[in-house]
């Protein structure tokens, strides 16, 4: 009896176990993008260069649900006042991406778009950022 009340109890606990794991049942919400453990992006590195200068710009992929997460990051450049656009695409290693502008020769303000399509199966939608990075004329 013993042994019949264990074993139910054991399996009884696997399957709530692998019901609440979460690339399992999750369906994301588009009202919480991060009800799944969404990947969330981080942007940094420079902000501001001199003319004729490369800035990098680092991405940070980041998750509730999993420690890693495996895609593509394409990086849009786009100048503010002429037009003048650079698309580049990077594969995410280790939930991070290092991607370096061209020669940025026209000063002003620079659009940068940032957009993560993931590659693993799961409940991951892609997800896209913007930030912006300004060239002086020194």
């Amino acid at each position: 009896m013993r042994r019949l009340l264990a074993l139910i109890l054991l399996v009884t606990t696997g399957l709530v176990w692998l019901g609440s794991s979460p690339a399992a049942a999750c369906e994301p919400s588009p009202y919480s993008p991060d009800s799944c453990g969404q990947p969330t992006l981080s942007i940094a590195g420079d902000r501001e260069v001199a003319r004729s200068a490369r800035a990098t710009v680092v991405v940070s992929v980041k998750t509730r649900g999993a420690l890693q997460v495996h895609g593509v990051i394409t990086m849009t450049v786009t100048h503010a006042r002429t037009g003048w656009t650079s698309e580049q695409t990077r594969t995410l290693r280790h939930n991070h991406a290092r991607l370096r502008t061209p020669r940025l020769d026209a000063p002003g303000t620079y659009r940068i778009l940032i957009e993560f399509e993931p590659t693993d199966d799961g409940p991951w939608l892609p997800t896209s950022r913007t930030s912006t990075l300004r060239v002086t004329r020194r």
